[in-house]
């Protein structure tokens, strides 16, 4: 009887504010929600209670739709929503199901008054399927994901795809949905129920996409999600729900699914379209977790490289540039897959830098580079063919390609010597570095009119390297390794030479005094190891340190020779610094010699001085033109003068 009372008290108040107005409504409207407060909300049971609030709720909705208020409708909707939320915090978990069934209802029923009641705001009019469908996350698991829980989230899935199909500005309500839906498959344990509830969910959410596609991009984006969503949720988060083999017929299926959906969208290559670019990322991403499922994980990184190759494809013979972008995708993909091989190599870096001579244990192994990185690095490359490839990801793409590339062949050519204990690095240490270097910046000069840039990257890299482990760190002059015992045909000397003439040869007047630094160490190295032989550590001699004077004033010369027959100011330039440096040498240093060298050394940079002075009297000191004298001129260039 308490009960009967309770409803018919606010449904008074909703039959007199017909007449009465907003006033009386008001006052329905508080007193039917805080009257189940006053009494008891768990006085007679929750299904009562539910009961009450569904009928309080239907009729303030049905007054909503009739007077055109639809402050009534939100007001309405929020307190209902407010009861549900306090009744999932205060209710046992044997009593939660029933609520699960009311927030349902309630979202549907205030979706549905909501524009009846002339509410236009679009926020306004999503926001009752958004509440629910978080309610419902929320409730699922402490409903311990059970079909009845599935069964709640999957009825307002597809009403919110009713509902958004019936009225398109609730679009966004369905993909909030799959939205949520992928973050339950993620919670959810690995039962015969969860794989049930990925099917529907891939039916309806996908199915209902892809029947939608072109009418608007929410559609579009709903099927990506519904269609390859579920499956790699699943998969990846709890692959123990299925054989592995079993799962490659799903992901055949979807693959089939998201390609047609970029079939159907094929015409629209202008702009950024969701079902092209989309559906074509699904089928490949689809299609490589089939490849998984058969293979196993260690097929990845080969997938995936087959998708760059794929989606670039697809772009040039579309002509679509945002499809070209979308190649970006599956190279991050393929990354993170090869995540155990990149962190070796940051660490590698990570050691090698402050001058670690053995860093072979820390690269990862050969299987693994041949099966991830390997095809990861040529991958990448394939997009950068075209001018269109990766679209408006282009340049950090090719930076990641180019580092990805050179990673991999600097590991590749660390295999064959494989240094790791410190006689080997003795023996073979300094000629790996220097057949790396000259590998690197042989690659940039071939490069350097098809690829500018990565040029000049790997040019910059082996200097980097020449600069920063053979002359500083890891110089074989300070850490005992072997050149080689033949003058002249050395690593310690070739290294030097070969790096020059590379660089000389080059093209650009940028690279010519790097070039001429590394003829000066190529000399210098010379004279050393002529000095010591293949080990190039311990003192310097009398005998070296007058070779050193020789063969820097002897290159000084042939740079001045050089530069003052064919004009080139850089050379004479660094043929007088050389000569100068020289010069100072003997004087400072070299004054401390003995006998006939220090008699050479005097009358050698004597005599240089000499013939450089009489080179720039001879060579560019142009001669001057005669001054005619001035009476002669003027008697010459005057006009005869009549005789008297």
């Amino acid at each position: 009887m308490a009960d009967l009372i309770t409803l018919a008290a606010p449904c008074a108040g909703l039959a007199l504010s017909l007449r009465q107005g907003p006033p009386t409504a008001i006052m329905a409207l508080t007193g039917g929600f805080l009257a189940p407060l006053v009494a008891g909300y768990d006085a007679a049971g929750t299904a009562p209670l539910l009961v009450y609030l569904a009928l309080l709720l239907a009729g303030l909705f049905v007054l909503s739709v009739r007077r055109g208020w639809g402050w009534l409708a939100l007001a309405s909707a929020a307190a209902g929503f407010g009861w549900t939320a306090f009744l999932a915090v205060m209710l046992d978990a044997g009593d939660r199901p029933i609520v699960g069934g009311f927030v349902v209802f309630l979202s549907i029923g205030a979706a549905l008054a909501l524009p009846a009641s002339g509410t236009r705001s679009q926020p306004l009019r999503v926001a009752p399927l958004a509440l629910g469908l978080i309610q419902l996350f929320a409730l699922a698991p402490t409903l311990d994901f059970s079909p009845l829980g599935w069964a709640f989230y999957l009825v307002l899935a597809a009403a919110a795809v009713a509902l958004a199909w019936r009225e398109p500005g609730l679009s966004p309500a369905p993909l909030i949905a799959a939205a949520l839906l992928l973050a339950l498959f993620a919670l959810a344990p690995a039962r015969a129920s969860t794989g049930l509830a990925a099917v529907v969910a891939s039916l309806v959410l996908g199915g209902a996409g892809l029947a939608r596609s072109r009418v608007h991009r929410d559609w579009a984006l709903l099927a990506i999600a519904g269609l390859i969503g579920p499956l790699a949720v699943l998969q990846l988060g709890t692959p123990q729900l299925l054989p592995r083999a079993a799962w490659a017929p799903f992901g055949l299926v979807i693959a089939a699914a998201a390609g047609w959906l970029a079939w159907r969208h094929r015409d629209r290559i202008e702009g950024r379209d969701a079902g092209l670019v989309g559906g074509t990322l699904a089928a490949v991403g689809a299609v490589v977790l089939g490849a998984m499922a058969l293979f196993g994980e260690d097929a990845a990184g080969l997938a995936l490289a087959a998708a760059i190759v794929a989606v670039a494809e697809a772009a040039r013979r579309l002509g679509a540039r945002s499809l070209a972008g979308a190649a970006i995708v599956p190279l991050a993909l393929g990354l993170i897959a090869a995540h155990r091989e990149v962190g070796a190599l940051i660490e590698a870096l990570a050691r090698s830098l402050p001058g670690e001579e053995l860093i072979y244990p820390a690269l990862p192994p050969l299987a693994a580079i041949l099966m991830r990185l390997l095809p990861l690095a040529l991958a990448a490359l394939v997009p950068l063919r075209t001018a269109e490839g990766y679209g408006h990801w282009r340049r950090p793409a090719a930076i990641v390609a180019g580092v990805l590339a050179a990673a991999t062949a600097y590991v590749l050519m660390k295999r064959p010597l494989a240094i790791a204990d410190a006689g080997t690095f003795m023996t073979w240490g300094f000629v790996e570095r220097a057949v790396i270097t000259l590998v690197a910046l042989g690659t940039g000069w071939v490069l350097r009119t098809r690829g500018p840039l990565a040029a000049r990257a790997l040019a910059i890299l082996a200097l980097a390297r020449i600069v920063w482990f053979d002359l500083l760190l890891l110089s074989p002059v300070f850490a005992p390794q072997a050149v080689g015992a033949i003058p002249l045909l050395n690593a310690a000397v070739l290294l030097p030479a070969v790096a020059a003439a590379i660089l000389w040869t080059w093209g650009e007047r940028r690279w010519r005094i790097p070039a001429l630094a590394l003829m000066l160490v190529a000399a210098l190295a010379a004279v050393r190891q002529a000095a010591h032989g293949s080990i190039l550590t311990g003192p310097v001699g009398t005998g070296e340190n007058w070779g050193y004077s020789a063969t820097m004033l002897a290159l000084g010369l042939v740079w001045l020779w050089r530069g003052l027959l064919g004009g080139a100011r850089d050379l004479r330039f660094a043929g007088l610094g050389l000569a100068m440096i020289v010069a100072l040498k003997v004087f400072t240093i070299d004054i401390a010699l003995d006998g006939i060298l220090r008699v050479v050394s005097f009358l050698g940079i004597g005599v240089t001085l000499i013939a450089i002075s009489w080179a720039y009297t001879r060579f560019l000191k142009a001669p001057a033109e005669p001054v005619p004298l001035i009476g002669v001129s003027r008697a010459k260039d005057s006009p005869p003068q009549p005789s008297p």
